[in-house]
């Protein structure tokens, strides 16, 4: 199970429509229009006009919805699904029922049943059982047989770490008029051996948009404090989602324990149960929406006649103004969170909690502190919505929709006992920093706190329980696009950064800003200097599609762009999604191109990437390598290889080795340096590329490149930020690459082959190796001795390099001292002429960090090998022996 969540997430969507039958009152059920409240409804999906849209929408013509005047929620049907658990039966979107046209904020990426361990159901009929029109219950029955999660057997490469059961399970799903909970309720019957199982549910979520949430422990997942059910909070605070027991709590067993632990897991386990063939074991729990925690919750307390205390208040700024959005933590007498809720337009709030559990109110409305280049209310994509939802969501991005959204900005309130009357809140309003650049283009900000956080000593803002943390300690962090930029920011001192990556000098201001003050900074972000012909790409990123990551589709965009990256890749796990749609809706164009590809992630052999890719949408995951599914039939990696070959079109592509030496090919191949020896099974020479240099990391990875380089392989070194966070590595690890030109609306995809098949690269951690022959591009060549190169080492201020190194195959050769100033900080030309064949690669190197743009990080950049044919006899000879495979 550890390596399920580790490796993967959820079912994102499907490839077809499916054959799930009506077996209702009859006749077809509207689902496009509302429902009247006192009404629910079940029916097949015929118009996806129903669908609403979100990060986790996948929803289709021919699953299955449940609706009433509040919420829905779509079953998938009959279908082979996306993603890693492709089975029918499970809800894969949950969202409030939103007027038409406004942005769906769905975060629910699947749901799925577990009859115990490991081990989920196969839905062989989905079916509507009352379609609601006869007032009562909507209700959708899902019924099949237990089947092993394939992940973990794919991952393994073996069936018998999760063996087959003898079970089969009936889920009967029922939405009752003007609820927010939708009942669950499962039967499982027994046919194997005796033993002991805890059955339960998995909920993966999109924790990019929301943050988990439970009583005791609030949003610190990291809280010593017992929890009797699980929801999230999205961080616009517009929509809430929970797991609810039948009873007080779920179970407290090791595995409830275990998923707890993962972010992007609600999960819900029930008490273990000894069973024998013939058994029949049933369990009930609660899925929720609503526009806040504390409406789902009080709703569950109100079914299960818990004693509540009523509490009510608003929210206002010290002059009387109404702040939407803020959220309010109900907390105990030792200030646990008992409840969350959202304030609304009016700036009012309302929980219903266990009787005598509240002591005192605090709101915040601090935010997270991270501000995106899109307008408010704006909404985000899904990699399996249809083309009409993801449409609703691409055109908000720069037009916004309703709200009201999260209050950012407004700090923390001192709290308030509550004596059984209405409780009046009080946060000060904020200051907006509005930012643009002098070129119109994108930019990343730091804006940081010039002396204290203006928060500081107030416990509050520390509770991480009820507070998020500030974004890497700043007090906000923004992500500029096309378009000018609004931070909101408590009153305070402040020094604002803006930079463009690796290219560009930053710009620095500072600032001090009084409640409501509105202060605009035009920053100035000069090219350092330039690289003609040449583009900087990041061929290994990360966002939605992969369940690991913590950012949208939109947002790995903007800090692309942000970063100076001129071109990004949609390298997600298991997924093949083009972004390029969504660079034309956020006004990036001018600015950025996107590659369409796929990280293949198989643990046991390693990841790899493949570009360029294009969708295929009829296929599951739009034509992803199914490894997890597909292992028994593609045998070894060559098989593996063969198969990622087989996505690629007629113009051929680029298979990259990931991070080599850590879930890398390299290591599970055990690649023996001394001996040259790798494991026949899980080897292939079949690959183009290799990543030099992954999240600041080149040291592991630089002696095996040099050792196969002289063994007569010949990847293409790139260097990447592997990125799956908001922020992290991106922007400082690079690879420049010569296209034969500098303009990104030229770029193609064919190109891009073109220039890795040629070794047309420099990977960078900070500054540019510009090495020449003949005014030619010479990293990657092969040339005949002796050889003279001009050899440029360029930086921005930031970016201090002491010294360029010269590799002869495996020996360091020579040293030169690099003492100009930026940007041009050497410019000498080397002769290379050696006696024999050999193959030589510049490093770049400094011990400075890149402050304060990359702080604490030091320069390090080298360029892909040169062989120089020594000898003059017109070829190019190894000077070591190929790799032998055992």
């Amino acid at each position: 199970m550890i390596l399920l969540l580790a490796c993967a997430g959820a079912d994102k969507g499907g490839a077809s429509p499916s054959d799930s039958g009506d077996g209702g009152a009859g006749g077809a059920v509207d689902l496009v229009d509302d429902v009247p409240a006192g009404e629910s409804r079940a029916g097949v999906i015929t118009d996806e006009a129903a669908l609403q849209g979100g990060i986790s929408a996948e929803g289709r013509a021919g699953d299955l919805m449940l609706k009433n005047d509040r919420v829905q929620f779509v079953v998938q049907g009959l279908r082979d699904g996306n993603y890693y658990i492709g089975e029918a039966g499970g809800i894969i979107d949950a969202d409030l029922v939103r007027p038409y046209g406004v942005p769906g904020r769905d975060m629910l990426d699947e749901h799925a049943p577990m009859a115990t361990v490991a081990r989920i159901v196969d839905a062989e009929s989905v079916v509507v059982i009352n379609d609601g029109l006869d007032g009562g219950a909507a209700i959708v029955r899902a019924e099949g047989p237990v089947v092993p999660l394939a992940l973990i057997q794919g991952a393994v490469e073996s069936d018998a770490i999760v063996p087959a059961v003898d079970a089969r399970v009936e889920t009967d799903y029922i939405l009752e008029p003007d609820s927010w909970l939708l009942r669950i309720e499962s039967r499982i019957t027994w046919a194997d051996g005796d033993q002991a199982i805890e059955p339960g549910d998995l909920a993966l979520v999109a924790f990019e948009v929301g943050d988990i949430w439970r009583p005791g422990r609030g949003f610190d997942e990291d809280a010593d404090a017992a929890s009797s059910w699980v929801g999230m909070l999205s961080k616009e605070n517009d929509l809430a989602i929970g797991l609810f027991p039948e009873g007080d709590a779920f179970s407290e067993s090791p595995l409830q324990s275990v998923l707890e632990q993962v972010g992007q897991i609600i999960a819900g386990i029930q008490p273990a149960t000894e069973v024998t063939a013939g058994d029949q074991v049933e369990f009930r729990r609660y899925f929720g929406v609503g526009p806040d925690l504390a409406t789902i919750q009080a709703e569950w307390l109100a079914r299960r006649g818990v004693p509540v205390d009523e509490i009510e208040g608003t929210v206002r700024t010290p002059d009387g103004d109404a702040v939407p959005g803020a959220r309010v933590h109900l907390r105990d007498v030792d200030g646990g969170p008992v409840a969350v809720a959202v304030t609304g337009a009016d700036g009012h709030f309302q929980a219903a909690v266990p009787e005598g559990s509240v002591h005192d109110l605090v709101a915040t409305g601090r935010g997270d502190g991270r501000i995106w280049g899109v307008a408010p209310g704006a909404g985000w994509s899904g990699p399996y919505a249809t083309d009409n939802v993801n449409r609703v969501s691409m055109d908000s991005l720069l037009a916004g929709s309703s709200g009201p959204w999260a209050a950012r900005g407004y700090g923390v309130s001192a709290p308030v006992s509550w004596d059984g009357q209405p409780v009046e809140l009080e946060l000060t309003p904020p200051a907006t920093l509005v930012i643009t650049t002098d070129d119109h283009g994108p930019a990343f900000v730091a804006v940081e706190f010039a002396g204290d956080d203006p928060a500081a000593g107030q416990v509050e803002a520390a509770d991480r329980r009820i507070t998020p943390p500030r974004p890497d300690g700043h007090a906000a962090h923004g992500y500029l696009g096309s378009t000018l930029l609004q931070i909101p920011v408590e009153p305070g001192s402040y020094e604002v950064l803006v930079h463009r990556g690796l290219r560009y000098e930053p710009d620095a201001h500072a600032v001090e800003v009084g409640a409501g003050e509105r202060v605009e900074i035009e920053a100035s972000v000069q090219r350092a200097y330039e690289t003609p012909g040449v583009l900087v790409a990041d061929p290994h990123q990360h966002a939605a599609p992969s369940n690991d990551a913590s950012a949208t589709m939109e947002q790995r965009l903007l800090t692309t762009a942000a970063h100076g990256i001129d071109i990004h890749f949609g390298t997600d796990h298991d997924h093949v999604v083009d972004y390029r749609p969504l660079v034309e809706a956020l006004g990036l164009s001018p600015w950025l191109a996107s590659v369409v590809a796929d990280e293949v992630s198989p643990p046991s052999r390693g990841h790899l990437n493949a570009y360029p890719l294009e969708e295929a949408p009829d296929e599951p995951n739009h034509g992803a390598v199914r490894w997890w599914t597909d292992w028994r039939e593609l045998g070894d990696t060559e098989g593996l290889f063969a198969a990622i070959r087989g996505m690629m079109g007629d113009g051929g592509g680029i298979i990259q080795v990931n991070h080599p030496t850590s879930s890398g090919m390299v290591n599970a191949a055990g690649y023996n340096m001394s001996t040259g020896t790798v494991s026949a099974d899980k080897w292939s020479d079949d690959f183009d590329a290799m990543e030099l240099l992954n999240s600041d990391t080149h040291d592991d990875y630089f002696p095996y490149y040099l050792d196969m380089v002289a063994r007569g392989l010949e990847p293409t070194p790139v260097g990447v930020s592997d990125v799956h966070g908001p922020d992290g590595p991106i922007g400082r690890n690079v690879t420049f690459i010569d296209l034969g030109t500098d303009d990104v609306r030229k770029f193609r995809d064919s190109d891009l082959v073109d220039a890795m098949a040629a070794h047309a690269t420099v990977v960078s951690h900070g500054p540019f190796i510009d090495a020449r022959i003949g005014g030619e591009w010479a990293p990657g060549r092969t040339v005949t001795g002796p050889v003279e190169v001009a050899v440029q080492v360029l930086g921005p201020s930031f970016v201090r390099v002491d010294s360029l190194e010269i590799w002869r195959d495996e020996q360091l050769v020579e040293t030169l001292d690099v003492t100009g100033d930026p940007p041009l900080q050497l410019d000498t030309t080397v002769t290379l002429d050696p006696d024999t064949d050999a193959a030589y690669v510049f490093v770049a190197t400094g011990a400075q960090g890149m402050d304060p743009v990359y702080p604490g990080r030091s320069p390090w950049a080298m360029t892909a090998a040169l062989r120089v044919d020594g000898d003059g006899d017109g070829a190019w000879t190894p000077p070591k022996p190929p790799l032998t495979r055992d």
